[in-house]
């Protein structure tokens, strides 16, 4: 028996809504800067919770 094995050339990487752990296109109108980093959320709800208290997930 043969096995052939295709080598994976390109890993796409969306962000993570810090909040609610969802993947997110950073074409999202849901993100925020912080600390000079770009955070990206799924939803309005998961952006205000993060501006709400941004040191409790920005270490996530």
């Amino acid at each position: 028996m043969v096995m052939l094995i295709t080598p994976v050339t390109h890993v796409t990487c969306m962000p993570k809504d810090v909040v609610c752990g969802m993947e997110v296109g950073e074409d999202t109108k849901f993100k925020a800067e912080y600390k000079g980093k770009i955070y990206y959320f799924c939803c309005e709800h998961c952006l205000k919770e993060f501006q709400s208290n941004p040191e409790k997930y920005a270490g996530s």
